[in-house]
């Protein structure tokens, strides 16, 4: 795929930290938003009440990503937003309303919240936004999908936009006992956050990071045989590298196999931290990546998918 550079101009997060969550009398480790200042950064009440969790993590974090920026820029200012895993909370408690007390007494205002756009709905509402929006779900490629078009949009000639993703832990209503415990012995944990950049055309004033091209490399064979795909990803790396100095693995169970496999044949290699089973964790690398890694001129963020996946981010300091 050509390359369409971007700069990253801000960024807003919510990075989630390790603890333990019951699920139905089964402890697991996840990774958990802390408390969320919703009062000091949402002040108006009767809005705060109609927000789900899912929106106000994103709508914080966007928040964040455009602070100090006129709200006339804002309001014209396009919103792509991914999320994995959508409105689970409010989508299982319409379904269990209507089994419960049927079509006549199950709440409305569940149905209208259940749809995967309400946190961008919401924020559009907030900072009265009236560029358009779009929600992407797109699995666990959810966050690079969302780059891929970001990049897509500025390419067709619009100035700057807000790009995000956001999950949650699922609610109770999911949480099965046998499924928690196959997970543990897998080494997986469940993950939740939200984080949102603004990407701008060249030249216009950022955080002194460009995204230079982002790359998701399907692998067709099967991904038990973990042989063949070690040579899989080693041969995309040697197609793929460039003037990177650092080479960032997303830190989940099947890149850390294949990252014991390849690391003495790759030079450079870190990980970056564990944000648990998270579709938007892609953001998470990436707005992690600007906060920590500020002396590296070339880096390149590798993913790898539970289906095989391969995603690919390439970053470039600028004299910003």
């Amino acid at each position: 795929m050509p390359e369409h550079p971007a700069t990253i101009s801000s960024c807003g997060v919510i990075m989630p930290k390790k603890g333990v969550v019951d699920f139905e009398g089964e402890e697991m480790n996840a990774m958990v938003a802390p408390e969320l200042p919703v009062k000091k950064m949402i002040p108006d009440p009767m809005f705060r009440r109609r927000l789900t969790r899912l929106s106000r993590l994103s709508i914080i974090a966007a928040l964040r990503a455009t602070k100090g920026i006129d709200d006339k820029l804002i309001t014209n200012m396009p919103v792509i937003f991914g999320t994995g895993f959508g409105e689970q909370d409010a989508t299982f408690s319409f379904f269990d309303g209507l089994i419960d007390k049927g079509p006549r007494l199950a709440r409305s205002i569940y149905f209208s919240h259940s749809v995967p756009n309400t946190p961008v709905s919401y924020l559009s509402i907030y900072k009265k936004i009236t560029a358009p929006v779009w929600t992407i779900l797109q699995g666990l490629d959810t966050a690079e999908a969302v780059l891929l078009m970001g990049l897509q949009m500025l390419r067709s000639g619009m100035e700057s936009i807000i790009a995000g993703a956001a999950d949650v832990l699922p609610p109770a209503h999911i949480r099965d006992k046998s499924l928690m415990k196959y997970l543990k012995t897998r080494g997986v944990m469940l993950g939740e956050g939200a984080g949102f950049i603004m990407l701008s055309k060249p030249g216009i004033k950022g955080l002194g990071l460009q995204i230079s091209s982002v790359m998701r490399l399907p692998y067709y064979g099967e991904i038990s045989r973990a042989s063949e795909f070690r040579n899989f990803l080693y041969r995309t790396w040697l197609e793929n590298k460039g003037q990177e100095d650092i080479h960032l693995f997303r830190n989940n169970r099947t890149t850390s196999i294949l990252f014991k496999l390849c690391n003495k044949k790759i030079s450079g290699c870190e990980f970056l931290p564990d944000w648990g089973l998270n579709p938007s964790a892609g953001i998470l690398d990436l707005i992690y990546t600007i906060k920590t890694f500020k002396n590296n001129e070339f880096i390149s963020i590798w993913g790898v998918n539970e289906e095989g996946g391969i995603s690919l981010i390439k970053l470039q300091r600028t004299s910003d």
